[in-house]
């Protein structure tokens, strides 16, 4: 009786293994697209976006970034990026994949745990403009991944969570 248990248990554990990981070996990278219009001229979205000493006031748990090779706002350079979220600090490693001045600009991010591509398009609607955030993500080993599957809405709620933070940000006052 006690064997049938133990087997039916461990049958049981087993497949709760295969089902969480099963999403990590047959998957490829996640990805997620969102968007935000600004009620601002596009000029106006881009200064308050590139200004890096007032990330911290939309962008949530990020504490700071510092360059590490390159030049700013040049394809290759490379920065590394602090966030803090739970108590823990986070460090990753940017480097900017694509930089055009006031329209466009995409990088790819990185630690242990992960890998992103992230691309910002602005779109000038007028006196409005959008913010398209495209991101492309994976795990950057099995366990990983098929975590980053399973916790893909939390992904997307946060991307959703930033760029409404950042619309209210850029709203409350024209360039100062």
């Amino acid at each position: 009786m006690i064997k049938k248990i133990l087997g039916i248990l461990f049958l049981l554990i087993l497949a709760a293994v295969v089902v969480f990981f099963a999403p990590g070996v047959l998957s490829g990278d996640l990805e997620n697209e969102t968007r935000v219009v600004v009620n601002r001229p596009k000029d106006h979205v881009w200064k308050k976006f590139e200004d890096e000493s007032k990330m911290g006031e939309w962008l949530e748990g990020f504490k700071g970034m510092e360059l590490i090779e390159g030049e700013p706002k040049t394809v290759g350079s490379k920065f590394r990026v602090t966030f803090e979220s739970g108590g823990e600090e986070i460090v990753m490693t940017e480097t900017m994949t694509a930089y055009d001045d006031g329209e466009h600009f995409a990088f790819d991010l990185e630690n242990d745990a992960m890998f992103s591509s992230i691309d910002f398009r602005l779109v000038d609607k007028g006196l409005s403009t959008e913010v398209v955030q495209k991101e492309k993500y994976r795990g950057q080993n099995v366990f990983w991944h098929s975590l980053f599957y399973w916790l893909k809405s939390s992904f997307v709620e946060n991307s959703r969570k930033n760029l409404n933070s950042f619309k209210k940000y850029a709203e409350k006052e024209l360039d100062k």
